[in-house]
């Protein structure tokens, strides 16, 4: 394996076009894009312990001593890119960067002692994936929707919240994958919020599940809603109805539209459903990759879809959700996140109709 070409050369173009010397990428959003490889402690921290500095002729991977022996033997030691390894208690200092870089005129993705950060300028260089991206995020897709599928099946009336997580978290990690984001909500909490953090309440009727999944620095996202006995026919009008939002959404999640021509057909969607203002309550979701959204995309939105590009949409109407992270394609996108056996609906008009997670019924 070796570092990708193409995206080197959109660093270098980056270089030469803000007058810089070297870049400095210290988020593992930005270091597992240029190398393939996970550079994560915490799961907490958007910036790892491991950096990789970019010139116009070199590429460095610093670490300190602590995390240099993982980093070389299991992430870029294949890569053939040099490693800069410095004492744990003296940290990446801007006098080490200066050093490696040669010179003064370089920018890091975080702010650093009164330097601009770059990571403004880098959403378009993550936009389009590669082959091999592609390759994972198959993958981390249909990990995490089996994941997905598998602890929803076996929620039981009594479980509390938490031990639904615990199910979707064992079922995304034992299969190589990383939760980032895991959400459950109970009965009325669906309703009650949009971001459901797991509590004790126990089941009753019903349990959504929210699972955000990372693979080499790739990340997916996708939601599923189970329901004990028979649906009550207000909340199948309503998933059926955000079905159809999720439906236009992912009509124009193709490469040349903008993300806010699918915002805007999004929200026309809502309105002929009967649901006018049901996305004020809550994002939309955009286009994902290295990070859980680069942005939330609203009607304002500007940036062009890329082929290849991973958007995961989330819409969602009072009590009920529709959520799958997909591959901008033409003439449609691809669905990564597919749970095998789950019921679906078909939503959306004659001749850009989609499959949408249906409720499952238990």
């Amino acid at each position: 394996m070796t570092l990708s070409s193409n995206k080197l050369n959109r660093v270098r173009q980056l270089l030469e076009q803000q007058g810089l010397d070297a870049a400095v990428f210290t988020s593992t959003a930005n270091f597992a894009w240029l190398t393939g490889g996970d550079s994560h402690v915490g799961l907490a921290s958007d910036t790892g312990p491991s950096a990789a500095l970019v010139t116009r002729d070199r590429v460095v991977v610093l670490c300190d001593n602590i995390e240099a022996p993982r980093i070389a033997a299991e992430e870029t030691g294949d890569l053939g890119v040099e490693m800069c390894i410095y004492p744990w208690w003296e940290g990446l200092s801007e006098e080490r960067i200066r050093d490696i870089a040669g010179s003064d005129r370089w920018l890091a993705d975080i702010p650093m002692t009164g330097r601009p950060a770059i990571e403004a300028l880098m959403y378009p260089l993550r936009a389009a994936l590669d082959d091999s991206e592609v390759e994972t995020y198959r993958e981390l897709g249909l990990v995490t929707g089996l994941a997905l599928e598998e602890a929803a099946q076996s929620v039981e009336i009594g479980q509390s919240e938490h031990e639904v997580a615990a199910e979707l978290a064992r079922g995304l990690l034992k299969r190589g994958a990383t939760p980032t984001v895991l959400l459950i909500a109970a009965d009325e909490r669906i309703s009650r919020f949009r971001h459901p953090i797991p509590t004790s309440k126990r089941v009753e009727r019903m349990c959504m599940l929210v699972a955000g999944a990372r693979m080499k620095g790739l990340i997916c996202s996708a939601t599923r809603i189970v329901h004990f006995g028979k649906l009550p026919q207000a909340l199948e009008e309503k998933h059926r109805a955000v079905c159809t939002v999720d439906a236009a959404l992912l009509a124009h999640t193709v490469p040349g539209e903008t993300a806010g021509d699918a915002m805007k057909a999004g929200i026309a969607a809502y309105t002929a459903a009967g649901y006018p203002d049901e996305w004020t309550l809550h994002h939309q979701g955009g286009p994902t990759g290295y990070r859980p959204r680069e942005f939330r995309a609203t009607a304002e939105s500007i940036q062009v879809i890329a082929p290849e590009q991973a958007f995961a949409w989330n819409p969602s109407i009072t009590g009920t959700k529709s959520e799958d992270t997909v591959l901008a394609r033409e003439p449609a996108p691809l669905v990564l996140t597919v749970s095998m056996e789950w019921p679906v609906i078909s939503a959306g008009p004659p001749g850009a109709r989609f499959e949408r997670p249906d409720i499952l019924a238990k």
